[in-house]
């Protein structure tokens, strides 16, 4: 692992040793108090840190800066919105910066939020960031300066992030040059500039011209400054490179103990410090000390990770968790090089606990915690925010529907809901698999699947990757964890392609050797481990979310669905929430929230003049499905026909189970305008072409002539994600492709199936093909008759598909008619 550094950053080497150390023991207990979501109390030690920063390096610092925008949010989160907005309102304002503001502010501020926004991953935000800095260098015709050479380093970061290298090494030997010229021979800027310089030499392997930048690096800065840690770090790699093992330990040494006397134990730069350490140890031979170095990494960064994934939109949370790929790739590469090490097994599985299916997990908290405390004019911003993502509501060039502050106003509310209940986001930190092991039921198992690129040590440079693959991991409540490399993701990836294809036509005659084939190659290693599971939990990664694992065969030929009761899962870590987990939404229990089902809309004629979209068939069958549901769910709301417009839907708060029987979808609508009609030329917004979360949805009454009350019709995916589900124990999707969607490894199916998680159900039933009317409508009234009779959602699935697949006629042998629905999310007993 390779550290940049971004600009800016002060320190208080000419400051007394006492204030600086009181400052860096302040600015560590806010750090813990922060951690632990003690926010009033790291407000008011913030507040300390900010008065301490402005005396020692004044107002308009980036370090002062920089603390004063931590403390807004901490104010925010503490419930102090008129504190943090009279602290934000003394905080620069770049973007929109007259010619009375001072320029040094506005890049000052603006070096630190691309600093921040780069650091999480957001590349987009921190060239947004640049651009602003660079504009006002140039209008304002600004003098050279280190503030400006500073800019300059920050842009060379993003053009780096981008793979824009020659223009990050101009940008790089620019700001040095003329930090030189500005700020003398030895001054920090110039440090940092060299040292990203070295780093990006190093990145090209050019191991000479990066040693000799770095080393200029470490002489420029001075001896007690913690950032040389992040040189010595780049140094250290570049002896690795040329084969000096034992130069690079020194290296990394010295740059951890820099780092722990100024920082303490928990600094994201010592992630990067282990990281390389293990490599070492690795390359070496040494595996157990590697384990051990790796073991030190993913605690620091899980330490960080749980601090930082609550902020943020999902575009940002995502990035930032990009940002531990090869650290991921490299702990699973490490546990399954000694298969039969149970320390080995024990590093890998726990780095795929802890990061796999993250960024859902921290989204549908925060969306949880906004639903349950916003106010009406925060609905109102998120409402507006998601009708603006409509295909409907383009808008002329000249003026976007999009106000002013969009994105702002929605991050801040995200905000305020990641502030509270801070304890319940506590409950699924740290997971391990010794805490998923005691949430596991007798005779149920775990079996978690992850894609990586393996990682392992391929001379004095940096690790070589191979092509994607698979791995999966079986646990078990008794007995030792078992772990095994699947195979390269593309070959399994070609099987599932293979298998959808033969399941989705009930004449297909190869299916049942794919089926086996793959059963083969997902369970069958795990053989001898299943012996006594009667429930298997499936946390599926990549392709592997569309794989029907009950109509998989074994080597006798016999399915899934006759050995195990199957549930599928984001991750292992959601055994872990669900044990930790308490009933519905405060105060409102089972019987006071009725159950909806949504069936047989009346989409509108299918021809003639008004169609504007499909057109969509009608689904007669679906009105018996809806009335027999109904009627096995107490005080159960049938909606039907006209009524069942997506307003109405939209409006659906809380139900006990939402059961919708109509059109589902995912893809281009074919025939379909959407685009409601504006003066002017419209601008093309690819954003939402590109969206899964636009692309898949339900379809609704009207849509054919796209009406459907106040809307047209199309529940999209985004639209679902508003929605109020709270505690809705069960979703049921009786419709086509409900369980598809864009698949993204580490995050599941982004589609329908995230958007109700994120909406906050519980449980959801899917679809993974398209369903015939008549068979869905038999399935799901046994699934419901058996869910009546005490059985829990997947054994009641499982009930269901048994008994169509056995039906005396024969006519549902195929597993097209009765494998196409999956039960996914939280594994506790339900009461229908």
């Amino acid at each position: 692992m390779l550290i940049s550094l971004g600009a800016g950053t002060a320190h208080a080497a000419d400051c007394p040793a006492n204030s600086q150390a009181a400052a860096l023991k302040l600015r560590e207990e806010v750090q813990a108090l922060s951690q632990a979501g003690r926010w009033a109390e790291a407000a008011q030690r913030g507040r300390c840190l900010v008065n301490m920063a402005t005396m020692l390096f004044g107002a308009t610092h980036a370090t002062t800066i920089n603390l004063k925008s931590d403390l807004v949010t901490l104010l925010q989160r503490s419930g102090d919105a008129s504190g943090a907005a009279a602290l934000e309102r003394e905080l620069p304002r770049p973007a929109s910066a007259s010619a009375d503001e001072s320029a040094d502010s506005a890049l000052t501020q603006l070096i630190v939020e691309s600093k921040a926004l780069q650091d999480r991953g957001d590349i987009e935000g921190a060239g947004d960031r640049c651009i602003v800095a660079r504009r006002i260098v140039e209008e304002r015709k600004l003098p050279e300066s280190v503030l400006v050479a500073a800019v300059l380093n920050e842009c060379g970061r993003v053009f780096e992030a981008l793979g824009n290298y020659k223009m990050a090494e101009q940008r790089y030997k620019e700001s040095d040059a003329m930090a030189r010229r500005t700020g003398g021979p030895r001054n920090q800027q110039s440090s940092v500039a060299l040292n990203n310089l070295g780093l990006l030499y190093w990145k090209t392997s050019q191991y000479d011209k990066a040693a000799v930048a770095l080393q200029q690096s470490l002489e420029m800065a001075d001896t007690g400054d913690p950032d040389r840690a992040a040189t010595l770090v780049n140094l250290g790699l570049v002896e690795g490179a040329l084969g000096h093992a034992d130069e690079a330990r020194r290296r990394y040494e010295e740059a951890r103990a820099l780092v722990l006397q100024h920082y303490g134990p928990d600094h994201p730069r010592l992630a990067f410090i282990y990281d390389n350490l293990a490599a070492l140890e690795w390359r070496a031979g040494r595996l157990a000390q590697a384990v051990q170095q790796q073991r030190e990494a993913n605690r620091v960064a899980e330490h960080n990770i749980a601090a930082v994934i609550a902020i943020g939109s999902e575009r940002q949370k995502l990035a930032y968790m990009r940002s531990f790929t090869d650290q991921s790739d490299a702990s699973v590469s490490l546990g399954l090089a000694m298969p039969g090490d149970a320390r080995h097994g024990a590093l890998a599985l726990d780095a795929v606990l802890q990061r796999k299916g993250r960024v859902l997990s921290a989204l549908a908290a925060s969306l949880d915690r906004v639903r349950r405390r916003s106010s009406a004019a925060d609905a109102e911003v998120w409402t507006a925010f998601v009708r603006s993502r409509q295909p409907g509501t383009q808008a002329p060039v000249s003026g976007r529907a999009k106000a002013p502050g969009e994105r702002e106003q929605v991050e801040a509310l995200l905000a305020r809901g990641e502030g509270a209940d801070v304890a319940a986001e506590d409950l699924v930190r740290n997971v391990d698999m010794n805490q998923v092991r005691r949430a596991l039921g007798v005779g149920s198992a775990l079996l978690e699947f992850v894609a990586y690129q393996s990682r392992a040590p391929a001379g004095p440079g940096p690790f070589a990757a191979s092509p994607p693959r698979y791995a999966a991991f079986l646990l078990k409540r008794e007995g030792d964890l078992v772990w095994v490399d699947i195979g390269a993701r593309a070959d399994v990836d070609r099987l599932v392609s293979d298998l959808r294809a033969g399941l989705a036509n009930p004449r297909a005659t190869y299916t049942r050797d794919i089926a086996r084939n793959l059963y083969g190659e997902l369970l069958g290693k795990f053989e001898r481990a299943l012996t006594g599971i009667e429930r298997l939990y499936v946390a599926p990664d990549g392709a592997l979310n569309l794989v029907p694992i009950a109509a998989l065969q074994d080597a006798n030929g016999r399915a899934v669905l006759d050995r195990f009761v199957v549930a599928y899962l984001s991750s292992g870590r959601d055994l872990v929430r669900s044990a930790a987990a308490k009933g519905g939404p405060a105060g409102v229990g089972v019987a006071q929230r009725r159950s909806v089902i949504v069936a047989n809309p009346e989409f509108g004629a299918v021809s003639g003049a008004g169609v504007r979209c499909g057109p969509f068939p009608p689904l007669h069958g679906t009105q018996g499905e809806g009335t027999a549901i109904a009627s096995l769910l107490p005080g159960a709301q049938l909606v039907t026909d006209l009524g069942a417009t997506e307003t109405a839907v939209k409006g659906v708060q809380r139900p006990h189970v939402l059961h919708m029987a109509t059109h589902g979808y995912f893809g281009p609508l074919a025939n379909c305008n959407t685009t409601a009609p504006t003066a002017g030329a419209v601008e093309a917004d690819t954003t939402r072409e590109n969206d899964p979360l636009q692309r898949s949805g339900l379809v609704l009454a009207g849509a054919n002539h796209l009406a459907s009350g106040r809307d047209d019709g199309l529940l999209t995916s985004m639209e679902v994600t508003a929605m109020d589900l709270t505690g809705t124990d069960l979703v049921v999707l009786s419709a086509c492709d409900s369980g598809l969607g864009d698949v993204v490894a580490g995050e599941g199916v982004f589609g329908l199936r995230r958007a109700f998680e994120l909406a906050g159900a519980r449980r959801q039933v899917m679809s993974l093909w398209k369903v015939p009317d008549a068979e869905t409508a038999r399935l799901m009234r046994g699934f419901y008759a058996a869910l009546k009779a005490g059985q829990d959602p997947a054994r009641a699935l499982a009930q269901a598909q048994r008994d169509l697949r056995d039906d005396p006629t024969g006519h549902f042998s195929a597993p097209f008619y009765w494998a196409t629905f999956i039960v996914s999310g939280d594994p506790r007993p339900f009461v229908p």
